[in-house]
């Protein structure tokens, strides 16, 4: 059983080429791992939530939303814009901590 959930946030305005590309370099990246999404337009995508706010104090809310949804230990987020290997999700803290993971491309 996989012991992570990944939620992704995306307002969808991004490229369709680019929402396609990193869908599928996403789910290569997690594999049969669970993912909430959170989005502005619905998506047929793990659990998908759809939100209506945007802005920062915002993003903290869906993704409490969104974790109060998961059944597993660890919670993954994932970007839009951001595509992420493998390895990325492989990692666990210690359960004393917090931990923000680097090891990602991303676009500026």
């Amino acid at each position: 059983m996989n012991d992570i959930t990944i939620i992704m946030l995306t307002p969808n305005r991004l490229p369709k080429k680019w929402a396609k590309y990193h869908r599928q370099i996403l789910t290569e990246a997690i594999g049969d791992i669970p993912i909430i999404t959170i989005s502005k337009k619905p998506m047929d995508w793990g659990i998908n939530l759809l939100q209506t706010e945007y802005g920062y104090p915002n993003i903290y809310k869906q993704m409490l939303r969104a974790a109060k949804l998961a059944t597993t230990k660890y919670i993954g987020m994932a970007d839009d814009d951001t595509l992420y290997p493998k390895q990325h999700f492989a990692f666990r803290p210690p359960a004393d901590g917090f931990y923000y993971n680097f090891n990602r491309w991303e676009i500026p």
